[in-house]
């Protein structure tokens, strides 16, 4: 079968969950003698094809100019003050919508796949619905009822004009129909149609597992703890609140904090592990050296996140890799924890972070990971299950 995925940014350019996913099912596609063949944006924003090698597997990607203002993986170099125009043109962007609509009609796909859409135009679904051919949208996060993507727990009942009008332009671009949604979690799709969006062709399915080894680690706890974090050092994934607990006594007299990844608060959290014996910061580690970080040296998975979250990717390559997680109760991310795979604090407190991490510090967690089951299937389970659907 041949398959075309349409997402952001494709390896080289991976920037979150999404594009690991996208990175994951090609290669796996490819693997298994599917035609696979990518189409993203460019970050220069400048038209290139080119065959990519992605973990040995060969892909044709097709990394298209940008007809904006800038390239989406240049927005942050434009000014504030044109942001929203920029955002406002990509929903709304006809002439990427129909270059994409032409390429994808001229590499006549069995299945178009969709992740997510931002710098390819949001219209362009209408367009390829025209083309008759199958379509699957993976919805990845809450980009499509809030422009940024990104919403602070503290913020999720407050009335913002923006946003509402922004939801209502939302169901008027996205077609109604002829599309299959899938949505990784059941809190995201509640989440959407709480505002009368995706009412039909809609399926729940946990995201895929990365396609490199996750053989369960076998270390043992030691008396002091090795409490991992990784991802973007930002604060509206509570890394402050997770600072302050980690600097205080207690923590340090119990258990040693590793952080990895890059963010605006990376100079904050050199200069603490420099200053603190016990805190070290690793930077932002591949894949794989992540994956052999965690089973080789972590004894737990933190996630304090203060915004809306779905299936953060650290909770299913921890959960897979039997290590428990503490995690702030956010969004998805309590259908992942479960009654078996780590403990929750509310979102946003220090108070209960500490509550909930000093609960977690005493237990025996070598003996809590016989218990551990990870919701994310492997990217067989997932496509077996998936391509029942394909007409």
């Amino acid at each position: 079968m041949k398959i075309c995925f349409l997402n952001s940014f494709f390896s080289p350019d991976n920037r979150g969950g999404a594009e690991m996913i996208v990175n994951s099912l090609a290669v796996f596609l490819t693997r298994q003698g599917h035609d696979v063949v990518v189409i993203c944006t460019a970050l220069d924003g400048h038209h290139v094809s080119e065959t990519v090698t992605a973990e040995g597997a060969e892909i044709i990607v097709h990394r298209l100019a940008s007809h904006n203002i800038a390239p989406y993986g240049q927005i942050g170099s434009v000014a504030p003050i044109l942001k929203p125009l920029w955002h406002i043109r990509d929903m709304f962007n006809g002439t990427q919508a129909r270059e994409v609509t032409a390429l994808v009609s001229a590499l006549a796909p069995d299945l178009i796949w969709t992740h997510n859409l931002k710098g390819l135009s949001y219209t362009v679904l209408r367009h390829l619905k025209a083309t008759k051919i199958p379509i699957y949208s993976h919805i990845h996060d809450i980009q499509f009822a809030v422009p940024s993507g990104l919403l602070n727990l503290e913020k999720v009942d407050s009335f913002n004009l923006v946003h509402f009008v922004y939801r209502q332009i939302i169901k008027t671009v996205l077609p109604q129909t002829g599309v299959q949604w899938i949505f990784p979690s059941r809190w995201l799709l509640a989440f959407y149609q709480t505002y009368g969006l995706f009412k039909h062709d809609v399926q729940v399915s946990p995201n895929p597992l990365p396609t490199i080894n996750l053989a369960p680690s076998l270390k043992v706890a030691n008396r002091r703890v090795n409490v991992y974090y990784a991802g973007q050092l930002e604060e509206h994934k509570g890394l402050s609140d997770l600072l302050t607990v980690a600097s205080e006594n207690w923590f340090e007299q119990k258990a040693d904090l590793f952080i990895a990844g890059e963010g605006s608060r990376r100079a904050l959290v050199t200069k603490l592990a420099n200053r603190c014996g016990h805190i070290s910061y690793l930077g932002l580690l591949p894949l794989a050296r992540l994956v052999n970080e965690l089973r080789n040296n972590a004894d737990l998975v933190i996630v304090p996140s203060r915004c809306l979250e779905n299936q953060p990717t650290i909770i299913s390559l921890a959960l897979a890799l039997k290590i428990p997680v503490l995690a702030s109760a956010s969004g998805g991310i309590p259908e992942m924890i479960g009654e078996t795979n780590g403990l929750l604090f509310k979102p946003g407190s220090v108070d209960d972070l500490r509550r909930q991490l000093q609960i977690t510090l005493s237990m025996d967690l070598t003996a809590y990971k016989k218990n551990i089951v990870c919701p994310n299937p492997t990217s067989d389970e997932y496509l077996a299950k998936l391509f029942k659907t394909l007409p």
